[in-house]
């Protein structure tokens, strides 16, 4: 048993739960039916946190604090956390470590005691919980969001406990109580999500958390090494009867196709609940998670790019990842996508088509789609390009890009107004790309011009924010 959690103490949580969820990554992969069936809540659990051991193992040695170790951690599994679980998680991490209250100095011992002892660790719990469904635009029970609220509820509640009978609440009671919650929480879960019941698992996600909150006890009471299978009965061992193993991995019709990910930087906390009710409205699976001007973005919807956009609206946004969950098409392995929008490349990737930034560095044998033309594009809301893409089978049979699309250029909106007359007419799709020197009041009279037009022609209008180029670049479908 030890009186209180040090810095050091906090560490080996960290070594034990990331061996552990790579020890325990295929059952609980196995269990992953929800939010969708990927078969990857473990290892993305797993990587989350390996992300944040690597990061302190870069520090140089000599530099090495307990304050840079820590936020080297905390940076690292935010902008590397994997999947929702691992989003999840990273924001349960961050939550748990902003309650420890001020660290000690560079330069002093990270074996340094922080106090964190039975009643700071229940606050703790509570932080982390309250810290990771605060991340979650549309928190859903009997996920590890419930578990990780029963942990903290049973921490809190064995802390009180202690202090009416007189005593001095033990840091090892207490982890011990909030992982015995979790475990109760997590045998519940079926109960709670019919999906679970269905598959007849109990929750992969609260099940990984479950077991970083099994080392925490392990470590708040002394307890050494690696616990023995017998002692993780409440972890199914049998092959679980999940949508994965049954289903081939389907994603059922109803649900979204696409998972986005990125990393954020420039929000605060405001900005980040703002983007997650955007995001809410374009898909499903939210969650926006870490604080100090970074953030890691999760989000299932059927329009990819338009989630980027989004999130680029709302501020600097990179390592964008673009999954597709029922795999790339068969139909598009001849199909080249020109563009040089890093989430436009994802997304084409997603889909099983190739890419290439320029048209001269394309297959001439290939069937090319012009994503964007010679301008990096900073937004990636082009619906125009989702159908098309969305459609690739058809595409490849013969698609002439040159011949379909028109791409028109003009320095002023006067100018690109006058080409809009001319074209406008017979279009089904209108691509209008912004530049973002445009002068404010040019490009917002110019919109409102397109908006007109289109309405007028029954066309549908796509805009774009570019991050150079003219003030106006119009693609324009034709029937």
């Amino acid at each position: 048993m030890t009186t209180t959690l040090t810095l050091a103490s906090l560490a080996r949580v960290l070594v034990a739960a990331r061996a552990e969820l790579a020890a325990s990554e295929t059952i609980l992969n196995s269990l992953n039916v929800y939010p969708v069936p990927d078969g990857d809540t473990g290892t993305n659990m797993r990587a989350t946190l390996e992300a944040g051991l690597r990061a302190v193992e870069e520090l140089d040695p000599g530099a090495r604090t307990a304050r840079s170790a820590l936020r080297q951690v905390l940076g690292a599994i935010t902008r590397e956390a994997q999947g929702n679980s691992g989003v999840i998680l990273s924001e349960y991490v961050r939550g748990f470590v902003g309650a420890l209250g001020a660290l000690p100095p560079d330069g002093v011992d990270e074996a340094v005691a922080l106090g964190l002892d039975g009643d700071a660790l229940a606050r703790a719990l509570h932080s982390g919980a309250s810290s990771a469904r605060g991340a979650v635009d549309n928190p859903v029970e009997g996920t590890m969001l419930s578990v990780a609220e029963a942990a903290a509820v049973a921490a809190s509640h064995a802390r009180s406990e202690a202090v009416h009978s007189g005593e001095t609440p033990q840091v090892d009671d207490v982890a011990q109580a909030a992982f015995d919650g979790a475990k109760l929480a997590l045998s519940r879960s079926p109960q709670q999500l019919a999906v679970l019941a269905e598959a007849g698992v109990v929750d992969a996600g609260g099940a990984g958390l479950a077991i970083v909150l099994e080392c925490l006890s392990r470590v708040a009471s002394g307890r050494h090494g690696l616990p023995r299978a017998s002692e993780r009965s409440w972890l199914p061992r049998a092959e679980a009867r999940s949508v994965r193993s049954e289903g081939g991995c389907q994603v059922t019709s109803d649900g979204p196709a696409f998972e986005v990910m990125g990393v954020i930087e420039g929000l605060t906390d405001e900005m980040a609940a703002s983007l997650r009710s955007r995001l809410a409205e374009v898909g499903d699976s939210v969650v926006v998670a870490g604080g100090d001007g970074i953030h890691r973005l999760h989000v299932h919807t059927d329009l990819p790019l338009v989630a980027v956009s989004h999130a680029r609206d709302a501020g600097s946004v990179n390592n964008i990842a673009v999954t597709r969950f029922a795999g790339g098409l068969d139909t598009v392995s001849d199909v080249v996508v020109v563009a040089q929008d890093e989430a436009v490349q994802r997304y084409a990737r997603s889909l099983g088509a190739a890419v290439s930034e320029r048209i001269a560095e394309a297959d001439n044998g290939s069937t090319l789609v012009l994503a964007d033309r010679g301008t990096p594009g900073d937004g990636a809301r082009s619906h125009s390009l989702v159908t098309l893409l969305a459609g690739l089978d058809a595409v490849a049979t013969g698609f002439d890009a040159d011949e379909e699309i028109e791409v028109l250029q003009a320095g002023t909106w006067r100018a690109a107004r006058d080409l809009v007359r001319s074209h406008f007419e017979g279009a089904e799709v209108v691509t209008a790309c912004i530049a973002p020197d445009a002068e404010p009041a040019a490009a917002e009279q110019f919109v409102t011009f397109l908006e007109a037009e289109a309405e007028r022609v029954g066309a549908e209008l796509d805009l774009l924010r570019l991050r150079s180029g003219f003030l106006v670049q119009l693609g324009v479908i034709h029937e």
